[in-house]
């Protein structure tokens, strides 16, 4: 699978703004409970994560099932790469971040080259954000991170 990040601005009206604002906020929130709760496993897998934080954050946050599963994703590697950093003997924590930028992509995020328009899955729907085309952001699928 090839992975790019695209990064372009884009001009939202209050409302996709806040449709956005919100999605990132709930994103947040399913990273930080999967990293909650991933922190104290000990074989940890993406699959073995997924049954304990799957249907509690879908019940409490009614967050996407596509970013729920990207959180989740997120966490594992986070807490995977802290624990290698321990390994080598650096000192750690768990991770708690202000801001956690959602990670987008063929299901999220589409693009229309020809009207140049991206389409991103927010809570309240699909957005379509106006871009400007360029080499970066040749692909349909791509990955970003807003």
């Amino acid at each position: 699978m090839v992975q790019r990040t695209v990064v372009f601005p884009i001009v939202l009206d209050k409302a996709q703004a806040e449709a956005l604002s919100e999605t990132a906020r709930l994103y947040k929130e399913a990273w930080q409970y999967c990293i909650d709760v991933a922190w104290d496993f000990e074989e940890l897998s993406a699959i073995n994560l997924h049954k304990k934080v799957y249907a509690p954050l879908k019940a409490k946050l009614g967050l996407k099932s596509q970013y729920l599963c990207s959180a989740r994703n997120r966490a594992v590697e986070n807490v995977k790469a802290v624990r290698v950093l321990c390994k080598k003997g650096k000192k750690t924590c768990k991770p708690e971040l202000k801001h956690v930028p959602i990670r987008l992509d063929a299901r999220t995020l589409s693009f229309d080259k020809p009207r140049e328009t991206a389409s991103v899955t927010t809570q309240h729907g699909r957005i379509k954000v106006p871009w400007k085309s360029t080499q970066k952001a040749e692909s349909s699928h791509g990955l970003m991170e807003l």
